[in-house]
């Protein structure tokens, strides 16, 4: 795990050096432009300024979300607690909103840390404060969906019932794909099942390793 976390790092340092250098030639400001002196230390290349330009990527990419999300005007919330390779607790936040084209839209927001905890309060606290910070109103708000824990859907303290309690048309909707994910789980103990799931399996990786039986498998 180790020797791959440090091959990520020297992957991503060169892509970056990359982009830098793509910056440098198609850029006509000085400071960025490699063919012009500047100091030593200069280089552009430190985690410090990775950072940095990661972070306004996150900062323009969200604002443009927002905007689409507000145009919208009512949008619906997704969220799932999950803990990642550190066993950091944090939650994924989706929006859900309708589009101009009648096309529904699903879009990322990004992690929030469950710092506060993982009960129901201190989960519907952190959903509030994270709409609340990328200026949306929750008033718009028209569904929630989560799996079917207690601290998410509990009829009595869950997040879900404590947001509906302050925001009635916030309507809670067991997520669909975990249904589908438990209905699987639980058909899978019975034999017929598993068979018809193993052989889909290797039917699958048949195709999917080969980009010549895969165009087959398209045209047939």
């Amino acid at each position: 795990m180790i020797h791959f976390t440090m091959r990520m790092k020297i992957v991503t340092m060169a892509i970056f050096k990359f982009i830098l250098k793509l910056i440098s030639d198609c850029a006509e400001n000085n400071l960025v432009n490699g063919r012009i002196a500047t100091l030593k230390n200069a280089t552009y290349h430190t985690k410090t300024t990775q950072n940095e330009l990661i972070n306004i990527c996150n900062e323009i990419i969200v604002s443009e979300l927002k905007c689409e999300v507000k145009k919208a005007k009512f949008f619906s919330i997704l969220a799932d607690e999950a803990s990642d390779v550190s066993y950091m607790e944090q939650m994924p936040l989706v929006l859900l909103f309708v589009n101009d084209n009648c096309e529904i839209c699903e879009l990322f927001f990004g992690f929030i840390p469950c710092d506060s905890g993982l009960s129901g309060e201190a989960i519907a606290s952190q959903i509030l404060n994270s709409i609340k910070d990328m200026g949306l109103e929750m008033k718009f708000c028209v569904g929630q969906g989560y799996d079917g824990v207690g601290n998410l859907a509990g009829n009595c303290s869950g997040a879900a019932i404590r947001i509906k309690t302050i925001y009635p048309k916030a309507l809670y909707v067991h997520c669909g794909s975990h249904v589908l994910n438990l209905c699987v789980a639980d058909a899978c103990n019975i034999q017929i099942v598993s068979n018809m799931m193993s052989n889909v399996q290797v039917i699958s990786q048949f195709f999917h390793f080969s980009p010549k039986r895969f165009d087959v498998l398209k045209k047939n």
